[in-house]
């Protein structure tokens, strides 16, 4: 077994390496596999003459006196010539047979002392290293782009590029769209005030207060410029939303723009007066569990981007505080629906809340329709338009009117204060 598993081996690493022919791989290491317990290593067999012709009489003598084992005895066997002893030696890297194969040739390598950094750099015939320079750019290019950045600081200081503002945001835009497209806009008009200026240096730097949902609409907070720092100061507080929810069945993102999960349950025990009192029960503090389809991150990754590749998140509970939520109109006359209206503080999801409110009453239920009023400062009569987001101009002179609208706030607020005292 021992002799088998040596041949078995080395058969492996000759067939890697292609030292043989494929036809010859196991006739010469395994001649007798049927009969696995009579194997006997070959003896050794003296390579032919016509391949010793070609070497010094010194090879011939040791060969003859040198005592091989007899795994290296099979390796010559299967060998034809001296050549393919050494070729074979010197690929597969054994201890002996390196020695082997260089005293058949009358080759031996001697001991030569490592060249020194000033030898090695005389040496004019030794392959030189290359080293890869440091790309350098043209000094002139470099002014340019340093005065041109300099002209776009001050266009945008120039144009009150800088404050906090609100937009309304449209139905099935993203945040970031807006963000996006706002961005854009005003770049463009720093293009228009001087072409020479490229696409980066007419980048404005553009920041939304908090996530909106898609299907969602109503008051967006965006920071632009140096107001990308301030937007904490403005949109701290309250939030408040105008919700529309649907009983039936729920969703896998919790509202109507995702698919329907499980059974339609039965509604039909639900009245005013027991929604009434089930949406007293999540006044104040409460746990809330997050939906799947949100912008939380988990292991360093959205949520809804896992969900959409069809790995199971589960999101684990977070306390968010609800201040107001009310009945806005008779469920007697809306019904399947119900229209809500709440005031929360932040991280608070409006979906989970309706499928929370369901689960309460012991049936399901889905968001529809949700708009957001308030958030922080702004409130929706503050906000711009979604129709003008495509119209740059709009869109700096509505920053303009906001930031005045909240300094106006704040001198009023201190001017209160002082009165008060």
């Amino acid at each position: 077994l021992r002799f088998f598993l040596v041949a078995l081996s080395l058969c492996m690493v000759m067939t890697r390496m292609n030292a043989l022919p494929c036809s010859k791989r196991l006739g010469h290491f395994l001649p007798s596999i049927g009969a696995m317990g009579s194997f006997k290593p070959p003896s050794l067999v003296a390579p032919p003459q016509s391949s010793l012709a070609s070497s010094d009489s010194n090879s011939a003598c040791f060969v003859a006196q040198s005592r091989i084992s007899p795994f290296r005895a099979c390796l010559l066997r299967s060998s034809n010539t001296c050549q393919q002893v050494q070729a074979a030696a010197f690929s597969w890297k054994f201890p002996t047979l390196p020695r082997f194969a260089r005293a058949m040739h009358g080759q031996r390598r001697e001991w030569a002392p490592p060249m020194t950094m000033a030898e090695s750099d005389s040496d004019s015939t030794a392959p030189k290293r290359k080293v890869a320079k440091k790309h350098q750019r043209d000094p002139a290019k470099v002014q340019l782009d340093e005065e041109r950045a300099r002209v776009a600081a001050e266009l945008k200081k120039n144009l009150d590029m800088d404050g906090v503002m609100a937009i309304n945001k449209p139905a099935n835009w993203t945040s970031f769209d807006v963000v996006a497209k706002v961005r854009s806009e005003l770049g463009k008009l720093l293009r228009e005030a001087d072409d020479t200026l490229t696409h980066k240096q007419c980048r404005v730097k553009v920041g939304h207060g908090g996530t909106l949902d898609p299907m969602a609409t109503g008051v967006l907070v965006l920071g632009v410029g140096s107001g990308t720092k301030l937007m904490d100061d403005y949109t701290k507080g309250s939030k408040c939303y105008e919700a529309i929810g649907i009983f039936g069945f729920e969703t896998d993102t919790g509202d109507a723009e995702g698919v329907q999960t499980g059974e339609k349950q039965d509604f039909s025990h639900v009245t005013d007066e027991s929604l009434r009192a089930a949406l007293g029960k999540f006044q104040g503090e409460i746990s809330q569990i997050p939906p799947v389809y949100s912008a939380i991150k988990k292991d360093g990754k959205k949520a809804y981007e896992l969900a959409r590749k069809g790995i199971e998140v589960e999101m684990a509970p977070r306390q968010v505080t609800i201040y107001k939520l009310q009945l806005t109109k008779q469920y007697e006359e809306t019904k399947p629906c119900f229209h809500l209206s709440i005031e929360c503080g932040g991280g608070t999801y409006i979906r989970s809340l309706v499928r929370d409110i369901a689960q309460e009453l012991g049936t399901a239920a889905h968001m529809q329709h949700l708009i957001r009023t308030k958030q922080g400062e702004f409130v929706l009569a503050d906000c711009m338009e979604a129709e003008h987001l495509c119209e740059g101009p709009v869109i700096l002179s509505a920053l303009h009117e906001a930031n005045n609208l909240l300094a106006k706030r704040q001198a009023d607020a201190a001017a209160a204060s002082a009165e008060s005292e």
